[in-house]
């Protein structure tokens, strides 16, 4: 989807139904997901540097990101907040890894 404005190459284009306009929005949305995916999915089973940044809402989860900016949950020590902590990353959720605090790394 985009705005016409006039004077620009685009307000000359034929309009595209709305449908199709959602249907190709859906299209760029699963894709995106799946590169994601395919992105992240090497990473099960590493052990990755995770800056502590907050507890999980609602749980006693704690949630990081990697360096290379991969979401992370995993149970910890409220006092990490702020702390770099190694994770071992043991399942994928969608975007969001799922892991378990290590010695290592």
């Amino acid at each position: 989807p985009y705005s016409r404005r006039e004077g620009t190459r685009a307000a000359r284009v034929e309009d595209v139904p709305a449908e199709v306009i959602r249907q190709r929005g859906r299209r760029l949305i699963d894709l995106g997901e799946q590169i994601g995916r395919e992105v992240r999915l090497p990473y099960l089973g590493k052990e990755i540097q995770v800056l502590v940044e907050e507890q999980k809402k609602n749980t006693a989860l704690l949630q990081g990101l990697s360096s290379n900016y991969l979401k992370v949950y995993f149970q910890g020590e409220l006092e990490w907040v702020g702390r770099i902590v190694s994770v071992k990353l043991l399942e994928l959720q969608g975007d969001t890894f799922f892991g378990r605090w290590s010695k290592g790394c």
